[in-house]
């Protein structure tokens, strides 16, 4: 019998959100195709989110929302990749500020 080989350590290595424009024009084309379903037969929200709700944000998210602006924030911090039982999550090194006093 042949004793189990050690698992290799797995690297954290850095991460930048890159996003294409290819990708983000694909996003808006797949939003503006969206299928609406009929509007709600009540009132309130007790069917789910209400339709006008929906369309509201997608149209949001298609013509009004800064992507780049968001990448941007999102690489203001350190960011790291690393694999974790053959998934890959992403880590946000977030420090805590301290005082100077």
């Amino acid at each position: 019998m042949t004793a189990p080989t050690p698992p290799t350590p797995t690297l954290v290595r850095p991460f930048t959100v890159s996003i294409s424009d290819a990708e983000i024009d694909d996003l808006k084309q797949r939003l503006a195709r969206t299928r609406w379903p009929d509007p709600e037969t009540v009132g309130d929200w007790s069917q789910g989110v209400r339709v006008e709700n929906a369309r509201s944000l997608v149209e949001y998210w298609e013509r009004g929302y800064d992507w780049r602006r968001f990448e941007s924030e999102l690489n203001r911090f350190p960011q790291f990749l690393t694999e974790i039982d053959e998934d890959v999550p992403t880590l946000v090194e977030l420090r805590r500020w301290r005082s100077p006093t």
